[in-house]
């Protein structure tokens, strides 16, 4: 379904390095490491993201959560700040979710999952614009 689903949507950041891992927390689609040794797919990514947990299977948050993992490939090969601290992460997540949400059509994003990354992407920009704020 993975490489399906990067060859369908024409998705080719993380192509090569992506594989299913079963054992990703249940409230964990994908993870890419941040030297790129490693990008998972668990469970959630097949998921409506409107259940808790692993809710009822839903076919377009694969390849949102594709794209996601895709834009954080991008990133790293560009170049990471280092150290990276949790405002730094914020808004790298948000720019990861706002490109998903940029490209929900291509994507063909449910209303649920398209909701989802919306969601996510307004809560990472409070996250670093409250982080920077503190300083």
């Amino acid at each position: 379904a993975i490489n399906y689903t990067y060859k369908k949507y024409g998705i080719e950041a993380g192509r090569t390095l992506a594989k299913y891992d079963p054992n990703l927390p249940a409230d964990t689609a994908g993870v890419t490491a941040t030297d790129l040794s490693y990008l998972k797919i668990g469970p959630e990514a097949f998921t409506d993201p409107s259940a808790r947990g692993l809710g009822p299977f839903d076919a377009s948050r694969l390849p949102g959560t594709l794209h996601h993992e895709g834009v954080h490939v991008n990133q790293i090969t560009e170049g990471l700040k280092t150290p990276l601290t949790s405002e730094y992460v914020s808004s790298i997540e948000a720019e990861a979710y706002y490109s998903t949400l940029q490209n929900s059509k291509m994507l063909q994003l449910s209303p649920n999952v398209n909701e989802y990354y919306q969601i996510r992407y307004e809560q990472e920009v409070r996250n670093f614009t409250y982080d920077s704020y503190k300083k």
